[in-house]
């Protein structure tokens, strides 16, 4: 398992650089209108993402199993 990390760790530190400023480029050329609905966008994923995390630590905790059948 160590090899992975350490595998990933060095492509992160190599191609990491290059994407973050591609990632900046795209961000300066977008207009106004279209960086709006990336934040919204982005605000909906949060969103469903705590959902989702939610809903699954509710069917971790107690006994640990899933979750008993209603009657």
């Amino acid at each position: 398992m160590a090899l992975h990390v350490k595998l990933l760790a060095g492509a992160a530190r190599r191609y990491g650089p290059p994407l973050a400023h591609a990632a900046y480029r795209r961000w300066k050329a977008m207009t106004p209108e279209e960086k709006e609905r990336y934040r919204r966008q982005m605000r909906e994923y949060a969103g469903r993402g705590r959902a989702v995390a939610k809903g699954a630590a509710g069917r971790v905790r107690g006994r640990g199993g899933p979750p008993e059948p209603r009657a």
